[in-house]
Order: C-alpha cells, then sequence, then structure tokens
C-alpha cells in the first residue's frame, strides 16, 4: 500500500488542532500515513507551544517565520513533503477513522485527484451558528450518492498525485476560492473524484461575528476568482455584475435548495430549523460579493492575471 504525506496549514489553531492530529492517530491505516507536516505560522502564544509539546514520531512542525495564508501554507508543506500522495485537512477539523482507509482504497483504483465529504460535528447540529455556516459553505459535499466526477472541492479534505499538483502549479496564492482554482487548472490533468464515504467533520467559530466575517469573505473571492477563471464572462467584468446581482444571488439560493431537497430527510428538515441563520449568513455572502464588484484588485491577485486553464 502506498505512503502519503498530510499537510496541514494551521494559525491560531490551538482550540482545534489536537483534534485533527489525534484523528490521524486513531485511522484504521496509519501506518500509511509518512509524516505529518504542520505548516504554522501562529501569533496567539499558545498554539505554538502546544505543537512543540507534541512527541509525535511522524509529526513535523514547519514555520514559514511569518504569517502565511492557507494557501502558501499548503504550497509549502508540499515543497518538502516526501511522499508522491499529498493529502490536504484543515486544523479546524478532522477525520472519521477510516479516511485514509477510504482514499486510499480510490487511489489504488486509478484515482489520482479528488476529495471527500464534509460534515457537521455532532457537538454542533444543534446549534444555529455553526448549522447556518455549513449549509452555506459545503451543502455540495454532504455524505449521500456515490463517488463522481465534480468540477472542484474544498481543500480541507482532498488527496492529490504530486504530478497532477506540479502540473496544476499548486494553489494560487489567495486568501480564499484558492481551492477552486487549483481544482480547476488540476483538473484539466485528472478527473477530479469526489468520494462521499471519505469523511472530514469541520468545526465552526460559533459566533455571529464571525460567520459575518467569513461569509463577506467567501462572497467576495467568489467574484475574484471568476473574474480570474472565466475571463470571457462579460457578467463578471466592471460594474456588470452588480446588475446581475439578483440573479447570482437567486441562482446560488435555487442551487441551495435543490441539493438539500434531494438529500436526507432529517437534513432537510435541519435546515429548515436553522433558516434564519442561514438567512442572515446569506445576505452577508451578498454584501461580500458586492464588495468583490467594487473592490480595488487586492494585492495578492497581482500577478496571477495571466491564470488560465
Amino acid at each position: 500500500m502506498k505512503k502519503i504525506s498530510i499537510i496541514i496549514p494551521s494559525f491560531n489553531s490551538r482550540k482545534t488542532i489536537g483534534a485533527t492530529i489525534q484523528a490521524l492517530l486513531s485511522q484504521t491505516q496509519r501506518e500509511n500515513i509518512s509524516e505529518i507536516l504542520v505548516v504554522d505560522s501562529s501569533d496567539d502564544g499558545q498554539t505554538k507551544p502546544y505543537l512543540k509539546e507534541l512527541k509525535i514520531e511522524k509529526l513535523r512542525v514547519i514555520e514559514p517565520g511569518i504569517k502565511v495564508m492557507p494557501a502558501r501554507a499548503r504550497n509549502i508543506g508540499a515543497e518538502i513533503s516526501r511522499e508522491d500522495i499529498l493529502v490536504f485537512v484543515d486544523s479546524d477539523a478532522y477525520m472519521a477513522p477510516d479516511w485514509i482507509e477510504k482514499i486510499l482504497k480510490r487511489i489504488e483504483d486509478g484515482c489520482r485527484l479528488g476529495g471527500g465529504a464534509i460534515l457537521l460535528p455532532e457537538s454542533q447540529k444543534h446549534k444555529w451558528i455553526p448549522t447556518a455556516q455549513y449549509f452555506l459553505q459545503f451543502n455540495e459535499y454532504m455524505d449521500n450518492g456515490n463517488a463522481r466526477v465534480k468540477p472542484f472541492l474544498p481543500s480541507c479534505n482532498m488527496f492529490c498525485d504530486r504530478e497532477i499538483y506540479d502540473l496544476a502549479g499548486g494553489f494560487p496564492e489567495l486568501r480564499a476560492s484558492e481551492d477552486v482554482l487549483f481544482f480547476l487548472k488540476a483538473g484539466v490533468f485528472a478527473k477530479v473524484w469526489f468520494i462521499p464515504e471519505a469523511k472530514v467533520f469541520h468545526i465552526f467559530r460559533e459566533s455571529v461575528s464571525s460567520m459575518i466575517k467569513n461569509q463577506r469573505l467567501l462572497g467576495k473571492y467568489v467574484l475574484i476568482y471568476r473574474r480570474l477563471a472565466e475571463k470571457s464572462r462579460f457578467y463578471y467584468r466592471g460594474f456588470w455584475p452588480l446588475l446581475f446581482l439578483p440573479v447570482f444571488m437567486s441562482v446560488k439560493l435555487l442551487r441551495i435548495l435543490k441539493r438539500l431537497v434531494v438529500s436526507r430527510g432529517d437534513i432537510l428538515l435541519q435546515f429548515i430549523l436553522f433558516s434564519p441563520a442561514f438567512l442572515l449568513g446569506f445576505m452577508f455572502w451578498g454584501v461580500g460579493l458586492v464588495e468583490g464588484i467594487l473592490a480595488v484588485e487586492p494585492k495578492e491577485v497581482r500577478g496571477l492575471e495571466a491564470w488560465s486553464f
């Protein structure tokens, strides 16, 4: 069985990264994990000491020396990793015990690029803010249906053959939507497989302010990545998106509702119960979209003008 490198970007993750590492050590096929690379640029005074105290043979903590965005952290980890199979997970997520087992089975079957389902932890299923964020961000990646090809997947649960990673040029160093752009580029060289049985549980922050901030960020970068990836679409250029804003918002909402309607009944009921919080987050996603339309080009986007597929 093949060996893999696990890469985890970390920033002030003291409250959650312990669960991430413990879940890796509890994998049914943990012997196939060659190394766990945590690329940490924390400045909270807690995460770095915690990681240094861990005495785990396969764990390597890399400190860039400056604060780096998740995309850069993943690229740093990939550059120094030893294995040809790269597996990425975030420091605010933990995995089902058979996560590695399910990924390796698909790799043995010839899959070179893909990822798995994102679930809400049991401890957060009855909380308004985490549940709302889950439906806003990961409604497309629930653990239902069979393995299938998708255009892109979340980077908090993904794997990639090193050759494909190199051909794609790694992650574009954007603050958000970098995983979308990576998969759109990597998908030219290999099919992107979504594997529902490979499950990761995403831990959400639970304050209203954190949800608002995150949804604004995601909305803003949706527009930015669309402008990078779909340069020929006039309705993403200039101020045209303002005119099409009601269309963008309606299409997003209808797509979410369609996925939930065909999902399990308990999921749909949960969505209905927590819909007020969802709508609040959705509104601020729209605010972020407007900010993306009106914003002067972010500094980190410069140099990516030649991005093409």
